[in-house]
């Protein structure tokens, strides 16, 4: 069999807090590591090159993965490990970490990978502390998995959309994906690890999407309501053998949220009014940013909209948790 050579691809913003444990799980895993730093204020970028890793950096018109240029970011990073070899991309996002399992399982999983064709690994979402993940709520975190990564291929597509594209480039189908074993290997999502950061990146999604598109309030809202969702909340522990060689116990407190200031730039550049329709409000800090600059609290939504929000997410919930029941019977794991 053709000797493999991965690389691992990850684009990053002031990411010096998470970034140790994301690259400490690729030990083993990864040939090389390739970030690309979007206009970092902290030391992001040192501890990338510190540990081997290389760091390109976007430049004028690039610039942008603040501003959803992130196929720009992404693409880039893709035709940078090709150019130096690479065979299979391992796409990854700053906060997101191996588990200790793949550090051993990945290399043999990824070798057996025809060309375009792709590896899923569950997305365990971490809440509130780096030892809990979402399980079992049948929420928007149930159970997920995540295309990662990706044996390159003739004729391999380029990456399209705005925000939250598919992490790796081409078809995602049935017949192309093959799903990693949860003992083999997983993906540890530090996004939420602490919740008021979280909070804030997705308020700060939706304000970027009303700004390219100020028609679009419902849509948005619509599309991120299930984010705030902690209803019906299940949690579990992280075995402690998932986290051997990742220094999660080392995590410093959270840096002030590059979000935050973004948003406080839009609020100043079209008005906060311009954003009241979003169901952002319930967050403390913009909710007092928001009667600072206008004398007066938000207004929300329609009772109406609000029952017919909830009425969907429940939907949802009982879909996934039937898709879950049936599998069940089927004896199947996943």
């Amino acid at each position: 069999m053709p000797t493999i050579k991965v690389a691992a691809l990850i684009p990053f913003r002031n990411e010096s807090r998470l970034l140790p444990c994301c690259l400490a799980s690729l030990k083993g895993v990864a040939d090389m590591v390739i970030g690309m730093d979007d206009h970092s204020t902290d030391h992001s970028g040192d501890i990338v090159r510190r540990e081997g890793g290389i760091v390109l950096e976007t430049e004028g018109d690039f610039s942008g993965f603040s501003q959803g240029k992130e196929k720009v970011i992404r693409q880039a990073l893709l035709d940078e490990a090709r150019r130096r070899g690479a065979t299979h991309f391992l796409c990854l996002d700053a906060d997101e970490v191996m588990t200790a399992p793949f550090r051993r399982y990945g290399r043999e999983l990824m070798e057996s990978l025809e060309p375009g064709h792709k590896l899923a690994l569950r997305l365990l979402t971490l809440w509130g502390s780096p030892r809990l993940f979402r399980d079992g709520d049948y929420s928007k975190f149930h159970r997920i998995h995540r295309n990662i990564i990706v044996r390159d291929a003739p004729g391999l597509s380029s990456y399209e959309g705005f925000l939250h594209m598919p992490r790796t480039p081409g078809a995602d189908t049935r017949s192309n994906v093959v799903k990693c074993p949860l003992d083999k290997g997983a993906i540890l999502h530090f996004a939420s690890e602490q919740l008021l950061p979280y909070q804030l990146k997705m308020a700060w999604y939706h304000c970027v999407e009303l700004a390219r598109r100020p028609d679009e309030a419902e849509r948005i809202n619509r599309f991120y309501f299930r984010d705030w969702d902690e209803t019906h909340l299940r949690l579990k522990t992280v075995p402690d053998a998932w986290l051997e060689g990742i220094p999660v116990d080392d995590l410093p407190p959270a840096p002030p949220s590059w979000q935050w200031t973004e948003m406080l730039r839009l609020f100043d550049e079209k008005g906060v009014e311009f954003f009241e329709p979003l169901e952002i409000w319930h967050i403390p800090q913009l909710r007092e940013e928001f009667v600072r600059r206008t004398g007066r609290q938000p207004r929300g939504s329609s009772l109406l909209t609000r029952l017919r929000r909830c009425t969907r997410l429940e939907r949802k919930r009982f879909d996934r948790w039937v898709v879950d029941m049936g599998r069940k019977m089927r004896g199947e794991t996943e």
